[in-house]
């Protein structure tokens, strides 16, 4: 079924044909192909993504060696967002 037909909102691109179902979606987008809007860069290394999950994802493969002590662990243990936010 189109998202048409389930009622839900498309959110157009109006950089190139992208359409997506969630604002996030379209956000994510811009920032990832055209440089729009903010990111999320990792206190870590140079790591830089639009999307926090993304960023959780990307410190639990790439600081998971002793996390615990690490400055992001204890961040992400305390319930810290572990990240910096970027103009694109």
């Amino acid at each position: 079924m189109e998202a048409a037909h389930l009622n839900l909102r498309r959110f157009k691109c109006d950089r190139c044909s992208y359409v997506a179902t969630r604002k996030y979606m379209l956000r994510d987008h811009l920032f990832a192909s055209h440089d729009v809007g903010e990111g999320r860069k990792c206190k870590e290394c140079n790591y830089v993504t639009a999307s926090t999950g993304n960023l959780s994802v990307h410190v639990t493969k790439c600081h998971r060696a002793g996390i615990e002590n690490s400055k992001v662990g204890k961040g992400l243990l305390s319930g810290e967002i572990y990240f910096q936010t970027v103009q694109g």
